[in-house]
């Protein structure tokens, strides 16, 4: 759903599918990959007033993103506070966490069932003024230096109420999304709150693991994107890493939310389906597209296949074709 009213443009929507959720985010254009089985459920709330873009959504499916920052705005990510932790360019996420995006910067995020975010995004000009007007510096100099910042909990507390509020206006009292209020709240109100909590911001936070499996991560992910069609097993990562099974084990439960042996094959699954949706020229064979991924039991490959997206690899290439 999609209205405008004045100055403030609002969309809603429900998802059942992780590739029209990644189509349906306005300014954003993610690699998203889909880490566990089962159905895909997200719900997603857009706004755009002026300078200011808020975009609220819940997602009930483990997720890899990759992407860029949203060109032309300044962007923080705030986890809401019943949302699952989330691990965002090598830190964890809490409630007292603000992401801040670079302009022009590269992110990396996994995120697990329940995970609940707003990403506010300014135009940089309104951002220094609002600098400026608050007395907290220019906003270059403020966020310099900072992927994840660390704010008070008092303060975090009344954004994320403020949020709250703004998302719960533009969810379900539609007929309101011009009103005056609700547009110096989503426009105003909310960026200054979150420009006085990063004034006021801590050192960073702790590493998202113990020191080794921390870096044993790292290691194992940069493994896995230099060999990205290649059948790699756990062993492989460990030899790669130098950690054992049971480090890179629990290094990836708890940081991506799912085991090292499931997330190989979910980037490989996540990688062919690709290519079914956009064949090569030459290219439209089930059999062509899986042994170039490193399949090789056809069988195998469509039982895992409709488990992670519930319909069999042939079904992707017929939808692709029409």
């Amino acid at each position: 759903m999609t209205s405008r009213t004045g100055q403030l443009e609002v969309r809603v929507a429900s998802f059942d599918d992780f590739e029209t959720y990644q189509s349906g985010l306005r300014g954003w254009t993610p690699k998203i990959r889909k880490l566990d089985t089962g159905p895909f459920s997200a719900n997603l709330v857009q706004a755009e007033a002026g300078p200011v873009r808020l975009a609220y959504s819940r997602i009930r499916s483990a997720l890899e993103l990759e992407g860029t920052a949203q060109p032309g705005f300044h962007s923080f990510g705030l986890p809401m506070p019943a949302s699952t932790p989330a691990l965002w360019c090598g830190k964890t996420t809490s409630t007292r966490t603000v992401s801040v995006y670079d302009l022009s910067g590269a992110f990396e995020a996994f995120v697990r069932p329940g995970f609940e975010t707003a990403v506010l995004s300014v135009r940089p000009e309104a951002l220094a003024a609002l600098g400026e007007d608050l007395g907290v510096g220019a906003p270059a100099e403020l966020l310099e230096g900072f992927d994840v910042a660390t704010c008070s909990e008092e303060r975090m507390l009344a954004v994320r109420r403020s949020l709250r509020q703004i998302v719960a206006l533009l969810t379900h009292e539609p007929g309101r999304a011009g009103h005056s209020s609700l547009l110096g709240a989503l426009s105003e109100d909310l960026p200054a709150q979150l420009l006085g909590s990063l004034a006021e911001r801590r050192p960073a936070p702790r590493p998202v693991a113990p020191h080794l499996r921390g870096r044993a991560l790292r290691r194992a992910l940069a493994y896995v994107r230099e060999h990205p069609r290649e059948p790699l097993r756990v062993n492989d990562l460990c030899r790669a890493t130098g950690a054992s099974e049971r480090t890179l084990r629990r290094a990836f439960v708890e940081n991506v939310g799912v085991p090292p042996k499931a997330y190989l094959l979910a980037r490989r699954l996540n990688g062919f389906r690709r290519e079914l949706r956009h064949p090569r020229r030459g290219d439209s064979r089930v059999n062509e597209a899986a042994s170039s991924w490193g399949f090789w039991h056809m069988g195998q490959l469509a039982a895992d296949y409709r488990r992670w997206f519930g319909e069999y690899p042939s079904e992707t290439l017929a939808r692709s074709a029409r």
